[in-house]
């Protein structure tokens, strides 16, 4: 059999932006022509076809009977069987396929690449960090980034179960552990990466291996007062900026409540005049004519009462006023 130009799992891979033109679908599984092959009668078999339905050298029926462009001969029911042997490749189909643009069938895991069908096989090989790979050891399926990292990195939680190594931080190459092994032995081991007790609190930033931390923190004195000074003075700082802000409120809320003063005191102003206006106006020999002629009035008295010298100019006057009110009402009505 000819040595086949792409991997022949491929065949559902994604075309970029478009669907799989139909001629370049398999006439068996309908799926893209990888490694195509042609039989006599004009089938066109992709390589997974080609290889698990047709025999060497004994005749089966076409593969193509499956889908629906079937080549039997519907008039005459009449089946074509082929075999390996008298199939040959379809060059011409496999340079079209080649030339299509395709998404990396790593997609899912988070590949990105878009390129040639012809590039695929390159960039699964040699570049792709999203293949998918077994762990020899595990036989854990992991990606091919992380086999490379964290799968063989003893300080990942995600490392191999049967990985063993050298602890990365001792200068002892002897012995091999197990990531389970390299937990318990970073409890006591003297040269694992420590943070300085001060980090937290003053923020020092000093990462040395366990066993040199008290001779940092002796030598180290001078340089942690001086970060706790630091500490202290960004710490004043941010309270001052903070009593500012609150004395600018404080200023803006003084000067809200002054304008509000003036404002009452103005309208005290004014109920103030209203007050006196009333008084006076309910003090006023008018009021008191206009109340008796309303009660007489109500009270279906029409007769005329004796009118007093000295109240006729009053009462003369009540008159003109509620002529003039009313003529005032039947404007506004």
């Amino acid at each position: 059999m000819e040595q086949a130009l792409v991997r022949s799992d491929l065949s559902s891979i994604k075309i970029r932006n478009k669907p799989i033109p139909n001629h370049l679908m398999c006439s068996g599984c309908s799926e893209l022509l990888i490694n195509s092959y042609q039989t006599p009668h004009g089938c066109r078999l992709c390589q997974r076809c080609f290889s698990t339905e047709l025999l060497q050298s004994s005749d089966r029926v076409c593969p193509c009977i499956h889908s629906l462009d079937s080549c039997r001969d519907r008039a005459r029911l009449v089946e074509h069987f082929v075999s390996q042997a008298v199939c040959f490749p379809d060059t011409a189909t496999r340079k079209d396929v080649l030339e299509l643009e395709v998404r990396c069938p790593n997609e899912e895991s988070g590949c990105e690449k878009q390129l040639t069908l012809k590039q695929l096989d390159s960039h699964l090989t040699n570049e792709c960090q999203f293949e998918i790979v077994t762990c020899d050891r595990c036989s854990e399926r992991v990606r091919q980034f992380e086999l490379n990292g964290c799968h063989t990195d003893l300080r990942s939680p995600h490392c191999c179960s049967e990985f063993r190594a050298p602890c990365p931080h001792c200068s002892d190459s002897s012995s091999r552990l197990y990531r389970s092994e390299f937990e318990e032995h970073l409890m006591t081991c003297p040269e694992r990466p420590s943070d300085c007790k001060y980090r937290q609190s003053i923020g020092c930033q000093t990462n040395v291996a366990m066993s040199q931390l008290d001779e940092h923190y002796c030598s180290g004195t001078d340089g942690h007062l001086e970060l706790t000074v630091q500490r202290f003075q960004q710490e004043l700082q941010r309270k001052d900026s903070e009593l500012k802000e609150i004395n600018n409120l404080l200023m803006k809320l003084k000067t809200r409540d002054k304008q509000r003063a003036i404002e009452v005191g103005q309208l005290k102003e004014k109920v103030l005049k209203l007050t006196e206006r009333l008084s006076t106006f309910e003090k006023s020999p008018l009021l008191k004519t206009l109340l008796n002629q309303g009660r007489r009035l109500s009270n279906g008295d029409l007769t005329e009462q004796p009118v007093e010298e000295d109240n006729q100019s009053q009462q003369d006057a009540a008159v003109k006023e509620l002529n003039r009110m009313g003529r005032r009402r039947s404007v506004v009505f």
